[in-house]
């Protein structure tokens, strides 16, 4: 008698549970992982678009600005997540010069919420030696789609310069 080749049908089943409970445990993991991503990805880009514009400020031996969005007309708080503009402020009126603009970041993911508690102020801007004029006191970035658990803050220091931190986040 010849053996056949293959697998069962209970063979089969079995493998395809095994497969099933690997995937159930890899999946959410997966879009934890993703979330995670997306806010540091969101940190990284606030984070070097405030250094930029501080060694911008240095290097031109000019004033320059930081503000949400494309213009400096919103306040920062909550208008981050549309992205964020680097330019020159050299009159110091709080508005991009002519021609001043230097850096345009795009919008992020929908989900990233953006805060920057008590402060009221439409931008950061850093003078000729880098040194952030009222600055907030921090940025806190966290993911919307799950509230109060692991985010990231953005402090600033006295000289002018950002400290990421990850915190537990107060935005909801």
């Amino acid at each position: 008698m010849k053996k056949a080749n293959g697998f069962t049908l209970i063979e089969l089943m079995i493998t395809l549970t095994v497969l099933g409970i690997l995937v159930s445990i890899a999946v959410p993991s997966f879009f934890e992982l993703l979330s995670n991503n997306r806010m540091t990805a969101t940190t990284n880009s606030i984070s070097a678009g405030l250094q930029a514009a501080r060694s911008e400020a240095i290097i031109r031996k000019t004033p320059v600005l930081f503000c949400a969005g494309t213009d400096c007309t919103s306040p920062l708080d909550n208008n981050l997540a549309t992205g964020w503009v680097i330019g020159l402020d050299a009159d110091l009126d709080g508005s991009i010069d002519t021609d001043g603009m230097i850096r345009v970041a795009d919008a992020f993911p929908t989900n990233m919420a953006i805060t920057t508690p008590g402060f009221g102020g439409k931008f950061v801007r850093y003078n000729t030696q880098g040194m952030a004029t009222s600055p907030p006191t921090s940025i806190q970035i966290c993911d919307s789609s799950r509230t109060n658990e692991l985010g990231n803050t953005i402090l600033f220091n006295g000289t002018g310069g950002i400290i990421v931190s990850p915190t537990k986040p107060t935005c909801s």
